[in-house]
């Protein structure tokens, strides 16, 4: 993204503070590796510190506690904006030189929409080709559906919400305001239940619905299934990666992120604020604390009621346990070459 600013306008928008000088323009923001003499460039890790003097980009978003060797080991042209945190400083420049996407507005011919849905949507709202909208459903201002969605009878959808292509929502879903669903994710699918009677697997109805609530975002081809009786429940903040299963009765505490190829058994509870790695796998009827923190590839098979631990593993345990083991196992071969040794000397 290009855009043309001074350092100082730059740091008035991060709220950061300015060592050199404010007029240095800068047009985009790079990585130290590509950047040049007019790109911003941040630190945000020590190991970078020491990057600086190789690139010609002459300003600089740092952290706070960074700055001083930083000033160090670089030339003294450069122009420095210090800030606490250069990630979300980041954050709030993207916002402000990005310019909304102009989509269109209204409902393409293409597009299926009941009548009496059709008749109390607002004119902010966009229902591209192929789109399909069933009886009952109700959408809010400026929500924006693309080709291939498919929102079932009862559905709700809030204000400002984006539905990619290819996103399905099955009846009844809730889905809330400023929330993005990516390409190919399925909403509210039946649960996995059943149940063996007279020798075969019986199907159990799936009653119940997804809530979905406000400033969710889900990845791509991640499903969430439906409740048995009530409720799946994605609570406000979260954010889902690509490829994640959430079974039928889950519920996800708010501002929890959750990483790709996860899958959550039917029935647990994930806390707040927690962040779960990749392909991390939990049972089922778990209660997982909030601001829990589980590494990639771990395997939940009980409940963690300790708030703001770090879990890894599989079966997973506390962190700092998990390392111990596996620092143990470094030593087993020679411990086996040792006790092969030791039974041959004993038997002759």
């Amino acid at each position: 993204m290009r855009f043309t600013l001074t350092a100082g306008e730059v740091a008035a928008i991060v709220g950061g503070r300015i060592i050199g000088d404010p007029e240095q323009r800068v047009t985009h923001v790079a990585p130290i590796e590509t950047a040049d003499a007019e790109a911003l460039i941040f630190i945000h890790a020590p190991q970078y510190v020491e990057k600086i003097a190789e690139s010609p980009a002459r300003v600089v978003l740092i952290r706070q506690d960074l700055v001083n060797r930083a000033v160090e080991v670089s030339r003294n042209d450069r122009t420095w904006i210090v800030v606490d945190n250069p990630q979300v400083a980041l954050v709030a420049l993207h916002q402000h030189v990005s310019r909304p996407s102009r989509l269109p507005r209204g409902v393409h011919p293409m597009a299926y929409v009941d009548e009496a849905v059709r008749a109390q949507l607002d004119e902010s709202v966009y229902i591209a080709p192929f789109a399909y909208v069933s009886e009952g459903c109700r959408i809010g201002k400026n929500v924006k559906i693309f080709p291939h969605v498919y929102l079932g009878p009862g559905c709700e959808v809030g204000d400002n919400t984006i539905l990619h292509a290819g996103v399905k929502v099955y009846s009844r879903t809730h889905i809330g305001r400023h929330c993005i669903i990516h390409s190919g994710a399925v909403i509210g699918s039946d649960g996995f239940g059943f149940v063996i009677a007279d020798g075969r697997q019986q199907k159990v109805p799936q009653l119940g619905r997804v809530i979905i609530k406000d400033h969710v975002e889900i990845g791509a081809n991640t499903v969430i299934d439906r409740a048995t009786l009530t409720a799946t429940i994605i609570e406000e903040g979260v954010k889902l990666d690509n490829l994640i299963q959430v079974a039928h009765n889950v519920v996800i505490g708010k501002e929890t992120v959750i990483a790709a190829q996860t899958g959550i058994s039917g029935s647990t509870q994930v806390g707040p604020y927690c962040m779960i790695g990749g392909q991390v796998g939990m049972a089922g009827h778990l209660r997982i604390a909030e601001r829990t923190r589980i590494g990639a590839k771990s395997g939940i098979a009980r409940s963690i009621k300790t708030p703001g631990e770090d879990w890894l593993g599989a079966p997973a345990l506390p962190a700092r346990q998990t390392k111990k083991i596996w620092y143990a196992l470094r030593f087993l071969p020679e411990i086996y070459r040792q006790w092969r040794r030791f039974l041959k000397q004993k038997t002759t």
